[in-house]
Parts: structure tokens; C-alpha cells; sequence
């Protein structure tokens, strides 16, 4: 089954549904969590992680569960609209609407399923990209070293596949490395280097490393590398450009 493009399948499911009054409220938050890439901010973007997901259900475990929070969770607002489709006597749903929410469920159950099995939160970005084909995020933390790390894969069709990985510390140092697929992004990155150093100085974290490698097709690997994840997208490695 196709994982990818979960902001499409939202936004057929949400075409389908506005017009009908008993999903009224759950047509408002397929809106909210749908939201264009142009109007994405640090707000928004903490808001639609925290509040769904693997971080929903870690708040639930700690606090008293409440319906509204419950239902502000995307797989619980699809769960009930496809209760809602599947018992209506009005009108029969349409195969590709069904099929559209059994995707995106699908893709939730994976990344809670991931989350649990890597000890981390891993999530979905349903937002509105033209250029984006896929997504998806996973956070880190490691108690025993203070350390917070982020795991950002990009497929893009323009740009190719881009994987950013992050770790920070507790005193705001960071260290990044980019590892990118299509070599004139990459010449792009490079050109805009001074500027992302500036913008991570300007949010108050130390820049530690950032470095920009090549996303090496398995294939094309040597054995060193395969044997040892020299130039992995998960490593840290040594080839710092300051």
C-alpha cells in the first residue's frame, strides 16, 4: 500500500466530507492539520506534533483523558469519520475516499508502531507542499547524555531525497549534517551556508558542525562502507566544514 502524499489523501477526505453536518467538527480539524507549507510557523508546527500521535499518547498516559483532547487526534477524527461513512444510510462512499482513509490510518498505525519499536516519536507532516512526494520526522532524547536529536527525511521532486539529521544538548550546541541526493542542491546548500549559520545563531543555539554529504545509492556502496555506515544519513561522521 502507498504511504506517501498523506496531505492529498487528507484533502480528498476533507472534499468529501465538508458538506455533510454530522462531521462538521471533524471536517474543522482535517483543515487544521492540513495546513499549506507557506503558512507554516514554529506555533503551528508544535502545535500539530505535540497534539497527535505518539506525543498525545504520552499525554493521555500522564493526565486525565478528556474528548476534547481525544478528538483532536487525526487517527481518532478519521476512526470516526469512517464509522460515520460506513453506517450512513444518505449516500454510498466512494472506493477511492475509503481507500484514502485506510492509507492514511495505515500510516499512522507505522509510525506509532516505529515509535514504540526505535524508542522514539516518529511522525507524520500532513502539509500542503506542491513540491514534496513524502516526509516524515522522528525525534530522540538520551537521558543518560543530555542529548535531543532529530531525524528529518525529505523526498522531494525537484530537489530529490534530503535527509537532516539534528543533535543538540543540553547548552544548546548543535550539530548538523545534511545528506542530499541531486548535486546541484547540494551546491545550493553550500552557497547558503553563512546564512543558515546566521539563522541558528540568531535562535540562540551554538553551531557546533554542519556538514553537507552525498545520500550514497545502496548499490553504489563499497564494502567498507556498507560494512562500517561510512557517509551514513544517521552518522555524525568526521567531515566537518565549519
Amino acid at each position: 500500500m502507498d504511504l506517501k502524499n498523506i496531505s492529498q489523501d487528507i484533502k480528498g477526505i476533507l472534499e468529501h466530507i465538508k458538506e455533510n453536518p454530522k462531521l462538521e467538527q471533524q471536517a474543522s480539524v482535517l483543515k487544521q492539520v492540513n495546513i499549506d507549507i507557506k503558512n507554516l510557523d514554529t506555533q503551528v508546527l508544535k502545535s500539530n506534533v505535540s497534539n497527535s500521535g505518539v506525543f498525545l499518547e504520552s499525554k493521555l498516559n500522564t493526565a486525565t483523558p478528556t474528548i476534547t483532547k481525544v478528538n483532536q487526534d487525526l487517527k481518532a477524527v478519521l476512526l470516526q469519520v469512517q464509522d460515520n461513512l460506513d453506517n450512513s444510510k444518505v449516500m454510498d462512499t466512494p472506493k477511492e475516499v475509503k481507500q484514502q482513509i485506510d492509507r492514511v490510518l495505515t500510516q499512522i498505525d507505522y509510525y506509532q508502531l516505529s515509535s514504540f519499536a526505535a524508542d522514539s516519536n516518529k511522525t507524520y507532516l500532513p502539509f500542503e507542499w506542491e513540491n514534496s512526494e513524502d516526509c516524515d520526522i522522528e525525534f530522540k532524547s538520551n537521558g543518560e547524555k543530555n542529548t535531543f536529536s532529530c531525524n528529518i527525511n525529505l523526498a522531494l521532486k525537484e530537489h530529490g531525497d534530503i535527509n537532516v539529521m539534528l543533535l543538540l544538548d543540553k547548552n544548546n550546541n548543535i550539530n548538523i549534517n545534511m545528506n542530499v541526493q541531486k548535486d546541484e542542491f547540494k551546491t545550493s546548500l553550500q552557497d547558503n551556508m553563512q546564512l543558515l549559520r546566521q539563522n541558528i545563531s540568531n535562535i540562540g543555539l551554538s553551531l557546533q558542525s554542519l556538514n553537507i554529504l552525498d545520500i550514497i545509492d545502496e548499490k553504489n556502496k563499497t564494502y567498507e562502507q556498507k560494512a562500517y555506515g561510512a557517509n551514513n544519513k544517521h552518522s555524525f561522521g568526521v567531515d566537518i566544514q565549519a
